[in-house]
């Protein structure tokens, strides 16, 4: 069981797929709707539509309606948000959108997914919120054996003291583009946001 939280147009969602055996499943959570749409198209395409489940609502840390704003309209964009406390402001926006947004913990106890072996987190600024609404997932005898994080700049603290307390340590961590051009000048890893990849203590 692999979950894909922020899985924009497949990159992650199709390789896992194309990887697993056909007991295994992909739930993959993108709310942004011209987004999801590309990525239900890729996963036909690849004859992989039976092993893939679309969720389009909003991981999140609270269950409950909230306002989603769309930073650009196109297929394959990045920067919307839903709007929810912690969430950095969106100065500019095309559109918005009534969205539920939903804890992985309130998806598992309602039969929605299965207890993912593995989690992909990358959602444009509230990974630390969708950490906190799965807390009963990585304290519990199913919890994933691998999580990757991306980290934002200013969350490193809090989002690693969140880890330890559920019973995660980072093992790994690596950054692209232009955020691993900055660390090779010597900029500060609290400078930049990257990813971070973590595994159960002990």
């Amino acid at each position: 069981m692999f979950l894909d939280i922020g899985a924009n147009i497949g990159t992650f969602t199709i390789f896992a797929a194309k990887h697993m055996s056909s007991r295994g499943q992909v739930f993959a959570c993108e709310p942004h709707l011209p987004t999801a749409v590309q990525l239900m198209q890729n996963a036909a395409r690849n004859n992989l539509a039976d092993r893939i489940s679309v969720i389009t609502v909003a991981v999140a840390g609270e269950d409950g309606f909230a306002q989603f704003k769309y930073k650009r309209w196109r297929q394959g964009a990045s920067g919307s948000q839903l709007n929810v406390e912690g969430m950095p402001e969106l100065k500019k926006q095309v559109g918005t959108e009534l969205k539920y947004g939903i804890r992985i913990d309130t998806l598992i106890a309602q039969g929605a997914i299965r207890p993912p072996n593995l989690i992909k987190i990358d959602a444009d600024g509230i990974e630390y919120q969708i950490v906190s609404g799965m807390k009963n997932l990585l304290l519990s005898e199913s919890r994933p054996n691998s999580i990757q994080i991306e980290v934002q700049v200013g969350e490193r603290e809090k989002l690693y003291e969140l880890m330890q307390e559920v019973g995660y340590s980072e093992v790994s961590h690596h950054a692209n583009g232009k955020a691993e051009a900055m660390l090779k000048k010597g900029v500060s890893l609290d400078k930049v946001a990257y990813n971070a990849i973590f595994e159960p203590l002990g």
